[in-house]
């Protein structure tokens, strides 16, 4: 049981490292990706737990039930009391120093202060850890502890790794070397079919197959909690020795699947013909509206765009919206992505009469008109926000009409309110 909840957990410091670096974290597949890893990241905490249940061999169940209950009511009040009352003064007491120094030795202070009271109630170290990190998360000094830590993150993640690979015997590869590519296939293979059959129902083919890989790898933690079983006698040396190297080496395969998992789904699952030519095809574009996104208010725009005998063309990066409008007898939208300034240059932005961008990613949002501003500053941009912290985000370009929808229906509510129309 230990080995399969570990071997379930995928690797956040290399997926999302990855998925940052090439601005998918945002994307269908990519906000899938983070949710299940938060949710896996969350499991841990019980996993750790488990395999300390799990090491008290010698006692009873009962005992050992009851321990951990009293234990972990312990653990619980004692990190509520530093994180709601102590933390924040804490925190700010070292600020009123204004020395970076102290302050990064007062968060490792903490950090290693945790750990020491988790180990103390029989918990280990690695929760411990993990606990304050999320209470560090909950202070108003985050984002400082977050920028003061960056340069050390990759260093430490490279000397645990380190350590982790000074523990592998390389007699254990040769004598083992089938067993563990076989494994490892499996592990990948397994996590895989699991992944795949429980999105399928619920996604797009194509973003449940990028799903898939994204996650197909084991974890950090995995190593974490091999380690703690196999000094808790839970799993044996030439166990802990397979399923080490078995991980590591899912681990190393990982950035290569997921530099090349584009190519790897078109591969699998190629996008339809007739809306990869209908991307393509040029019809001379000019003198038409381009709306960026067919979700509701991009459904309504062309539609009042059609009645009013205006011109435009829909471009659309969700395949099922355009397999549906294209179903439906719209014949003007593109199956494309809007962000991209090679498909803007391609519809001829500079030619047309203006922009709508309508899309809810925000990240997106901003690119897209980063792309229109760079090509042509004389387009005119009509962007719908969601709050003001999207405008915020928008500011530096001087877009001219950025629409907040929920601003505009507060005030129509408003309006219709003290007319007695609702």
């Amino acid at each position: 049981m230990t080995i399969g909840f570990a071997l379930s957990l995928s690797s956040t410091a290399i997926v999302l490292k990855i998925l940052n670096e090439k601005n998918e974290l945002h994307s269908g597949y990519g906000r899938i990706v983070l949710g299940v890893l938060i949710f896996q990241d969350l499991a841990v905490i019980p996993i750790l737990i488990m395999v300390s249940v799990f090491a008290s061999n010698n006692q009873s169940l009962d005992k050992v039930l009851i321990n951990l209950l009293i234990n972990s009511i312990i653990i619980i009040i004692t990190f509520l009391v530093i994180g709601k009352y102590i933390i924040e003064r804490y925190f700010k007491l070292i600020a009123s120093t204004k020395s970076e120094e102290i302050f990064l030795i007062s968060v490792l202070f903490l950090v290693t202060l945790t750990s020491f009271i988790a180990e103390q109630l029989s918990f280990s170290y690695s929760l411990g850890a993990f606990l304050a990190g999320m209470m560090l998360a909950e202070t108003k000094y985050r984002f400082r502890i977050e920028s003061d830590l960056v340069p050390f993150r990759d260093l430490l993640l490279g000397l645990f790794f380190i350590t982790i690979g000074m523990q592998i015997d390389w007699h254990w590869i040769i004598e083992y070397f089938i067993e563990i590519i076989g494994i490892t296939m499996m592990i990948i293979g397994i996590k895989a079919i699991i992944i795949f059959a429980t999105l399928y129902p619920f996604s797009q083919k194509r973003t449940v197959f990028k799903t898939t890989i994204a996650l197909g790898q084991v974890g950090e933690f995995a190593l974490v909690i091999f380690t703690l079983a196999h000094s808790d006698k839970i799993i044996s040396d030439i166990e802990n020795q397979v399923l080490v190297i078995s991980v590591i080496l899912s681990m190393i395969l990982s950035p290569f699947l997921l530099n090349n998992i584009k190519n790897i789904v078109d591969f699998l699952m190629p996008e339809p013909t007739i809306l990869r030519q209908r991307a393509f095809r040029n019809d001379g574009f000019s003198n038409h509206m381009i709306i960026c996104g067919y979700g509701p208010i991009g459904q309504h725009v062309s539609k009042s765009l059609k009645e009013l005998g205006i011109k435009y063309i829909i471009l659309e990066h969700d395949i099922a919206l355009v397999d549906k409008a294209i179903l439906n007898g719209e014949k003007d939208i593109f199956f494309a992505n809007a962000a991209q300034k090679s498909v803007l240059e391609h519809f001829n932005v500079k030619g047309s009469n203006g922009v709508i961008v309508s899309i809810a990613n925000e990240k997106q949002k901003r690119l897209i008109c980063e792309n229109v501003v760079s090509i042509s500053k004389d387009t005119n941009i009509v962007v719908v926000v969601n709050n003001e912290n999207e405008e915020k985000i928008l500011e530096d370009l001087n877009i001219k009409h950025v629409i907040n929808d929920r601003e505009i229906i507060s005030n129509l509510l408003v309006q219709k309110a003290l007319t007695c129309q609702i």
